[in-house]
């Protein structure tokens, strides 16, 4: 009965992930489409003020400007700023919303993620569907938790201000709030990256295991099986496949969507190009991109983290410098 046991709860897992994150991700996607369909109308609506912008302006350097015509044309103008006021507050409003879910679903496949790796923890021998079920849950939880963000600080206003060095009481306040305020943002970031590369570094470690395991397998053993109608069986001596393969190139779909996050993130840093991995290539259009593997986002997450970390230590030592702590 025991040896049942994971067999059970990942069936079970199964039923209960799927009910508990189906309406969220219905919810998600929904306001994923009202984003773009409100963006495109804004895009619209932005080109034709551009447009009316531009008549306006041919009208004012005619000889003899028509002002009934001007006044028409101001009149339309105004209007259509009036309508990009309302869709950029309906855009910050769904925007708001979807962020909101997002956090929520990065809650849930968290403490999925948590209960499978306790489950893998306790288990007496290896389970390659458990390992891929492990895989398949740090992709969903990566694809909402996504961590290269924008920073609402400046990296080289970091280095440039001294507050030690400000004979301005004034200045020497602001600057001293500024690093404060950077540094509890980078911790806060720190934190979220930290544990997005130990997500990723288990997920690679499982991919190795399941692997070398189906490789020490007996492959007369698995064909028994699979004639016997096992799917897990049947999964692993697909034609052309290879193990892990649908699940890293599944992960590699879902942080390629994360391309721009991940190039603007950089760009804040001041860095364009890291060791082994050529941050301009990120920037082609999509249709011309290659799937991100987890071995890059992995070196991506490090590099971010070890640049966070200079910075961090750069406005700690500042703050000391000035006597605020740090």
């Amino acid at each position: 009965m025991k040896r049942w046991l994971p067999v059970l709860f990942l069936v079970l897992f199964r039923v209960a992930a799927a009910q508990s994150v189906a309406a969220l991700e219905e919810e998600f996607f929904t306001l994923q489409r009202q984003i773009e369909t409100v963006q495109g109308g804004l895009d619209s609506l932005n080109a034709s003020l551009e447009q009316q912008a531009g008549q306006i302006d041919a009208e004012k350097r005619r000889e003899n400007p028509d002002r009934e015509k001007l006044r028409r044309q101001m009149a339309a103008g105004l209007a259509l700023s009036k309508q990009i006021e309302e869709r950029q507050k309906r855009l910050q409003t769904l925007q708001k919303n979807r962020t909101q879910t997002q956090y929520r679903l990065a809650q849930r496949y968290a403490a999925m993620l948590d209960s499978l790796q306790a489950l893998q923890a306790g288990a007496a021998t290896a389970n390659p569907e458990l390992d891929q079920q492990i895989v398949r849950c740090t992709e969903q939880y990566l694809l909402y938790s996504p961590v290269f963000r924008a920073l609402s600080f400046d990296p080289q206003k970091i280095r440039e201000i001294n507050p030690a060095e400000s004979s301005d009481s004034l200045e020497r306040a602001l600057s001293l709030n500024y690093l404060r305020n950077a540094l509890a943002e980078m911790e806060s970031h720190l934190q979220e990256i930290r544990k997005n590369r130990e997500e990723v570094e288990n997920t690679l470690r499982l991919e190795r295991k399941t692997r070398q395991f189906l490789e020490e397998v007996d492959a007369d053993n698995l064909g028994l099986l699979a004639r016997a109608g096992n799917p897990a069986a049947t999964e692993m001596l697909a034609p052309n496949s290879e193990p892990g393969l649908s699940a890293q190139a599944g992960v590699g779909r879902t942080l390629a969507a994360q391309v721009e996050s991940i190039t603007l993130f950089f760009n804040q840093l001041g860095v364009r190009d890291l060791e082994g991995i050529s941050l301009s290539r990120f920037s082609a259009a999509p249709a011309g991109r290659a799937p991100l593997s987890l071995e890059e986002y992995l070196a991506l997450l490090q590099a971010a983290e070890k640049q966070l970390k200079q910075i961090r230590n750069a406005a700690r030592q500042k703050l000391r410098e000035a006597g605020a702590g740090g």
